[in-house]
């Protein structure tokens, strides 16, 4: 199983998109949430717990001195699709804060002090 975050979902169309960690985005249909009725309420930034369409899975390679005159056919990529989608509440080993840009300023009470750089 592999966890990413919903970035775009159209429920009048029934399909949307998901973001995983790296590469590029997945797409998914609302079948592959299982039973449809009732509709989930899917919304951006939904955590999910995905599977991969066998054959759909993306390649990375490595960048190859070979020149594109190179007489060789180009594969047509495959557009990564997830066979299997399962709403989840958050990914683990992430934490969740209200405020993320929020940063805990307090210092340990026996922290070092800096010193100035400036003498008096």
């Amino acid at each position: 199983m592999r966890y990413g975050t919903v970035i775009q979902y159209f429920p009048e169309k029934g399909f949307g998109f998901i973001r995983p960690d790296t590469g590029p985005d997945i797409f998914f249909h609302i079948t592959a949430l299982g039973a449809c009725n009732p509709e989930p309420k899917i919304e951006p930034g939904q955590p999910v717990k995905y599977e991969l369409k066998p054959g759909t899975e993306p390649k990375y390679r490595r960048r190859s001195r070979r020149s594109d005159d190179d007489e060789s056919p180009k594969e047509q990529p495959v557009k990564p699709l997830a066979e299997f989608v399962e709403l989840i509440d958050k990914i683990p080993g992430a934490i969740l804060e209200e405020n993320p840009n929020q940063r805990n300023t307090e210092h340990h009470p026996r922290a070092r002090q800096r010193k100035p750089t400036w003498r008096s």
